[in-house]
């Protein structure tokens, strides 16, 4: 199995939660920004994409991508600088997968908090790193049955 794990770089927290679910998938691996992501996606068993998200709207690399994915096994996951059991960070989710095209399959979504330090830079909640890893786990259990 193979597995591609794209994020935007824009936030920190983004970052972080990408890292999280790439380090812990047990497949042979790449991690990658909408810059640096290969064109052709099919020798891919899943791909993790993963945004900012601010006012329910992901970044526009993130809407590019997204709208980009063709015929692939889909995991979401976002970052939102509020609480992730929201409405509105729901809402958030739930925007991104109906920018997926129809022919991909959506295996599951995560939503991440951030979270500001002392030098008000933008980080994932400590919650949120443990459920990312969490997601990524489970999505790599749901394809192998």
């Amino acid at each position: 199995m193979k597995g591609l794990v794209v994020y935007s770089p824009e936030k920190h927290a983004t970052m972080q939660a990408a890292q999280a679910i790439y380090d812990e998938l047990m497949i042979d691996k790449e991690l990658a920004t909408p810059d640096t992501m290969p064109a052709e996606l099919s020798q891919y068993d899943i791909v993790f994409a993963g945004f900012w998200m601010d006012y329910s709207h992901p970044t526009a690399d993130g809407k590019q991508v997204l709208q980009s994915l063709e015929d692939v096994n889909v995991a979401l996951f976002c970052v939102v600088p509020d609480f992730p059991v929201t409405e509105q960070a729901r809402e958030s989710l739930r925007l991104n997968r109906e920018l997926l095209n129809k022919n991909n399959l959506f295996l599951g979504g995560f939503i991440c908090q951030a979270v500001h330090d002392a030098n008000h830079r933008d980080k994932l909640k400590k919650g949120s790193l443990w459920g990312a890893r969490q997601f990524s786990r489970e999505m790599y259990y749901s394809l192998r049955s």
